[in-house]
């Protein structure tokens, strides 16, 4: 569990992290501002309109942000030459790959609720206030 919060808290206190999720967060709030109609006729931003827009615009910086940190998680300890120490002890490999697996599922777990807070804050601004939070987190 230790090894999570540390895997964890490594990602989060990134710069990188930050900015990625900043960029994403104003794409998906630029992408959902500027829907405001389909084939001519003027579009309510209901919740099934947000989140077709938020798949469009958030699902890239998604996957940027998960190759990104795969690639960190793992080379992470090679850079800083703790891959000899953990190769030298009698813990098994899993006890090592699974804090990795769920720090980034939890960047990712992140990422998706930022883009729910755009779609709730455009849809705020545009002045529906009727949202259904059980299909965004579906």
């Amino acid at each position: 569990m230790s090894r999570t919060v540390f895997e964890v808290s490594a990602v989060f206190k990134s710069p990188a992290y930050v900015v990625l999720i900043l960029l994403g967060f104003a794409f998906a709030m630029a992408t959902l501002f500027f829907m405001g109609e389909i084939y001519g006729a003027p579009l309510l931003l209901v919740t099934r309109v947000a989140i077709t827009g938020l798949q469009g615009a958030f699902g890239l910086i998604s996957i940027v942000i998960a190759i990104y940190y795969s690639g960190e998680l793992v080379w992470r300890d090679r850079d800083r030459k703790f891959h000899e120490i953990i190769d030298a002890t009698s813990t098994p490999d899993w006890t090592f790959l699974v804090p990795k697996v769920l720090a980034l599922a939890l960047v990712l777990l992140s990422t998706a609720l930022i883009g729910v807070l755009a779609g709730i804050v455009v849809q705020t601004i545009k002045g529906y206030t009727d949202f259904e939070l059980g299909k965004y987190l579906v």
